[in-house]
């Protein structure tokens, strides 16, 4: 992503020194500004060049020590250029980071009026948008788009951009009429890298937590469902973390957050597939239910969905019911049920509403639904529902409640779960905890 290694700058550094000082200068250079978002590129440029000359000095000075060598000025010149450019090319970006950095889960740029930053503690606060005007901004994405994308352009005719940038932040932008151009960047927490995790953050209990681990070990498959920003990936990556070792695990995604090469054993294998949008010139587009269709001649352990929609819920149901144990997926709903009606939604005439129910019905599990409390920005799991395997008859899909809660706190064991599902658990030493209350029965 850093400028090519020229020749006249080969003679000063190496491709690691040269990332070395980019960074150096990136710190320094983004302190120096961060207070001066209204002095405009030309006078930003002329600070980071000023920072730049002196750390360039410094490491002519060593390199001259090492090995005296006969550096002219032009040499040198050109090695403060590919610096500046480097480092100041994301400039804006560094900066939203900064502002947010350590607290935020997500961040709203509106244009040239102001930045919205959600904490991880729930509460929201603004400051004023590092843009001075929206052509500046929709600039910047097109240099956002060119460095992490494969070209894709920004303007009326493609309004909108979907990135993933290191290390773990989901970019979106797209031009808006309000403020001209909105940029919405969402942080992956790291730090949360298994259920006991989660368990110390009050997220889940230590029952919920070994029953999540069971169903790993014991290959059931898995929805978990829950709304925009509720933790449905974190608490797949937290749960496939217990996946045991020497397994395969294909992940398949639109953009790459789940990342569990970072989270899992080294004794598991886990192949990432990633879904590719088509070029300017609309080829070379590459669909999550092509993917899904090439992972199965892979022969996975296990196959992962990072988000389910559109036809490749017909794919995950059609594998689930072909012997494809251990798969998982995320899914937007507010429930069971909701989740139920979104798969139909998401076939689309590919299937009929009687031939996805009855999918379900056969191949899933269980259904885990996640939450996020408003007010604290706490994420829960408010159930977990596994699809009842003896209700045959009625084209519908019933829920047990296997785990129920209300969302302001980690649910409650409700009732054991049967059949095969049972079994499986109990073979990987679940046990059932203490307290348990009437079971619920829901249908759709």
């Amino acid at each position: 992503m850093e400028p090519a290694n020229t020749s006249l700058r080969s003679a000063l550094c190496s491709n690691d020194e040269f990332d070395a000082m980019v960074e150096q200068l990136r710190d320094v250079g983004l302190e120096a500004t961060r207070d001066k978002v209204d002095i405009g590129y030309s006078a930003r440029r002329a600070v980071f060049a000023s920072v730049g000359a002196e750390i360039v000095r410094r490491h002519v000075g060593t390199v001259m020590t090492r090995r005296p060598l006969e550096i002219g000025q032009r040499a040198e010149q050109e090695l403060l250029r590919d610096l500046v450019d480097a480092a100041l090319g994301l400039w804006e970006y560094n900066l939203i980071q900064k502002i947010g950095a350590g607290t935020s889960s997500n961040i709203q740029v509106l244009g040239t009026e102001k930045i919205i930053i959600e904490h991880v503690s729930g509460k929201r606060s603004a400051v004023k948008s590092v843009f001075g005007s929206v052509k500046e901004m929709q600039e910047w994405v097109r240099r956002i788009a060119r460095t992490f994308g494969s070209g894709e352009s920004f303007d009326r005719a493609q309004p909108s951009v979907d990135l993933y940038l290191p290390p773990g932040v989901r970019f979106n932008a797209a031009f808006e009429e309000n403020y001209g151009c909105v940029v919405s960047l969402r942080f992956t927490n790291f730090d949360i890298q298994s259920l006991k995790s989660l368990v110390q953050l009050g997220s889940l209990s230590l029952d919920e937590a070994a029953f999540l681990r069971a169903c790993v070990l014991s290959r059931q498959n898995v929805v978990i469902s829950g709304a925009t920003n509720s933790g449905k990936t974190t608490l797949m990556r937290s749960m496939l973390a217990e996946t045991p070792p020497f397994e395969t695990i294909v992940t398949i995604e639109d953009s790459q957050e789940l990342e569990l090469n970072k989270f899992v054993g080294p004794e598991v294998a886990v192949f990432q597939m990633l879904e590719q949008q088509a070029n300017i010139d609309g080829h070379g587009a590459v669909s999550s239910s092509f993917l899904f269709r090439s992972s199965l001649r892979m022969r996975p352990d296990r196959t992962v969905v990072g988000e389910s929609r559109g036809p490749v819920v017909l794919e995950f149901l059609q594998a689930i019911n072909s012997g494809q144990d251990g798969a998982m997926t995320t899914l937007h709903a507010t429930g069971p049920q909701a989740m139920v009606t979104r798969m139909v939604r998401c076939a689309d005439g590919e299937a009929s509403h009687e031939a996805v129910v009855a999918d379900i019905r056969t191949g899933l599990d269980f259904v885990v639904q996640v939450d996020r409390n408003e007010v604290t920005g706490k994420r829960y799991l408010t159930g977990i529902y596994q699809v009842d395997p003896t209700h045959e008859p009625e084209p519908r899909v019933r829920f047990t409640d296997i785990f129920s809660g209300d969302g302001s706190a980690p649910s409650r064991f409700v009732t054991n779960p049967v059949g095969s599902a049972a079994r499986k658990l109990k073979a990987v030493g679940w046990e059932q905890p203490l307290a348990a209350v009437q079971p619920v029965m829901r249908s759709v």
